[in-house]
């Protein structure tokens, strides 16, 4: 049950804003060859036609549409892709039913389908993850609307049909509206670099906080571990309530948060708390305070996510996405620059999703929504480039789309196995 005192920011749909995470499903496999983005548009039941656009990426960041990479009636909840598999969620029958399909991707970006799997006893994916090898998936639901728990499928990499392997307890991700985050993130789920351990965080108002460190089995079933991080909100009783989790390819962790006084008394500042494992994958953090970096954009955070190559990071907001460069020797991050986006989060330019490509581009989903409530009329897919300088839009964005509200970017092996 919700309190009144309890807040979930709408950002768009709410399968959308969960995908910006996905509330950005941001999923990039970083492996050599040709690299492809979809976009899945139509995010009501009442807008025309949903559909599921796929792109080439090049180089410089220029998208080309792909006419044997686009789905009809795609009406999605949830979009991933790694190696050569594109999966999504949807709910063709309605609530009463819940499905994750899988799709095969060619070398030209095409896309066939490899397999349906009913998952409605498990509940309807909201969010969508594959761990670094794409050897397993995970779904995150709330079955009740209250809980929430992960799913775990096994993947097999030559029909892309899964197995259900087993599910486990996520925690109750409901916010203050005073902490300045909503509960979708919660919805994010981060691997170690050799998948051997799974991380994501939550907080409730019961006071439930903290991060949640999961060791995987063999078949990528999440089991609870006895590995907790130390809290870095200082001392006293200040309680770093934390949502979501980022892993970087040398062990470290970025977890977002805010510092809160009780359980009713968080800071509108919201603040990066950097985490590592060490080589007994004990997870320790010396983030403080005072130390955090706080990204300027402000609003309710709705996503974030290393880039491919860990070399930047990126935060997005109602305010718009806050890119920082990305010290992994120290453990330490640095302040770019930022996309202002025209709106306030519930008006204006809304931000829908985004992710990253292995060219090291930020491509982010936006709509227009006007003040009076009505559907928007326009939507974008935007591409910039992100270099030690700056950030900049690449040749050739925006790209119109109209009810934008799922990406995810993948690079397909040298060698497909389909």
């Amino acid at each position: 049950m919700r309190k009144a005192t309890l807040f979930l920011a709408p950002v768009g749909s709410c399968a959308a804003a969960v995908l910006l995470v996905s509330c950005a499903n941001i999923t990039v496999v970083n492996l050599p060859g040709p690299s492809y983005l979809y976009a899945a548009s139509g995010a009501a039941a009442n807008l025309p036609q949903p559909t599921l656009t796929g792109y080439t990426i090049a180089a410089d960041g220029s998208l080309t549409p792909i006419s044997c990479a686009s789905l009809a009636n795609a009406q999605l909840l949830a979009l991933t892709a790694g190696r050569s598999l594109l999966f999504t969620s949807a709910q063709p029958s309605g609530p009463a039913s819940s499905v994750i399909s899988s799709y095969s991707i060619a070398r030209d970006g095409c896309l066939t389908r490899a397999s349906t799997t009913d998952v409605t006893a498990q509940g309807a994916p909201l969010s969508l993850f594959l761990d670094r090898q794409a050897d397993a998936l995970y779904s995150w639901v709330m079955p009740d609307d209250v809980d929430s728990d992960w799913n775990s499928y096994s993947v097999d990499g030559s029909s892309g049909a899964l197995k259900f392997t087993g599910e486990i307890g996520a925690g109750v991700p409901t916010y203050l509206r005073s902490a300045g985050i909503s509960a979708l993130p919660a919805g994010m789920l981060a691997f170690t670099p050799d998948d051997s351990f799974a991380v994501s965080s939550t907080w409730d108002f019961l006071g439930s906080t903290g991060i949640s460190v999961y060791q995987r089995s063999a078949d990528g079933t999440l089991q609870a571990s006895n590995i907790f991080g130390n809290s870095p909100a200082g001392r006293g009783s200040a309680i770093f309530a934390t949502i979501g989790a980022a892993a970087d390819l040398s062990g470290h962790l970025i977890v977002a948060g805010s510092i809160c006084t009780d359980y009713s008394r968080c800071s509108e500042t919201i603040r990066l708390a950097v985490y590592t494992f060490d080589s007994r994958h004990n997870l320790t953090t010396q983030s403080n305070p005072q130390t955090m970096a706080t990204p300027p954009s402000g609003g309710y955070i709705s996503g974030y996510a290393f880039s491919p190559d860990s070399l930047y990071f990126a935060v997005a907001s109602g305010g718009g996405i806050d890119v920082y460069q990305w010290d992994a020797a120290d453990a330490l991050l640095h302040y770019l620059d930022s996309i202002t986006l025209r709106g306030n989060g519930f008006s204006g330019e809304i931000l829908q999703a985004f992710t990253w490509d292995r060219y090291d581009h930020l491509i982010f989903a936006s709509e227009e929504r006007p003040t009076d409530g009505e559907l928007p009329d326009t939507g974008l897919v935007q591409v910039y480039s992100v270099t030690p300088s700056g950030v900049a839009p690449a040749r050739g964005s925006p790209y119109p789309l109209r009810y934008p509200h799922l990406l995810t970017a993948v690079n397909i092996p040298l060698r497909s196995p389909f």
